[in-house]
């Protein structure tokens, strides 16, 4: 009576660019009824029925808003003077977060509604002080330092002796680079509200 599938067709930047983030859904026979199953399960792929799973197949509603998200964002690494925009920005879930070598990233790349979000946005965060020579604009915005290098490349942010990166996977216009800044918070902070710490790089 359902058919089960997988699809990125309402994911940012369909699927984005950094990880396959596929989510699991589910349709009538007949293409009625269509029901997103793994709101808020990042790299939801291959789905299959499972043996002894009931006669029941209705999702309990055809409105796929309508179901909450099912994943509780990823712990966030041990990281003095580390910013992060959220459990949920604009529309985007923290999906996953990782380290290697001395970098740590954070991935928002997952919708948290049926009707779509933003651009995927990945921050990294490093305590060296390795910033580029020639930013087309340097400013301080909220008491770090921030130096924006045009639409197709990465945003610096130092504060503290904390740099974080910001890369975005549409094109990030100054006015898009000001909005997210804005929304940067320490990890422990409840709330973006308040400057950043001055940078000490």
């Amino acid at each position: 009576s359902r058919i089960l599938f997988s699809s990125d067709r309402n994911l940012p930047s369909r699927g984005g660019i950094w990880h396959d983030t596929d989510e699991v859904y589910s349709i009538a026979a007949d293409g009625t009824c269509m029901t997103w199953l793994t709101n808020g399960v990042p790299e939801s792929n291959q789905p299959a029925w499972r043996p002894a799973s009931g006669s029941r197949f209705d999702p309990g509603s055809c409105n796929p808003d309508e179901r909450p998200t099912r994943a509780a964002p990823p712990r966030l690494p041990r990281l003095r003077g580390g910013l992060w925009l959220g459990p949920l920005h604009d529309g985007l879930m923290l999906s996953s977060v990782f380290r290697e070598d001395r970098v740590h990233f954070l991935f928002y790349e997952d919708c948290a509604s049926f009707d779509g979000c933003t651009d995927s946005i990945q921050l990294t965060a490093d305590r060296h002080c390795d910033l580029p020579r020639n930013p087309q604009r340097r400013f301080r915005m909220r008491g770090a330092l921030v130096l924006y290098q045009g639409r197709e490349s990465a945003t610096y942010v130092v504060s503290g002796r904390t740099v974080t990166g910001i890369r975005h996977t549409g094109r990030m216009r100054l006015s898009d680079m000001r909005r997210i800044v804005r929304q940067l918070r320490p990890y422990r902070a409840r709330s973006a509200r308040g400057r950043l710490p001055a940078p000490r790089c």
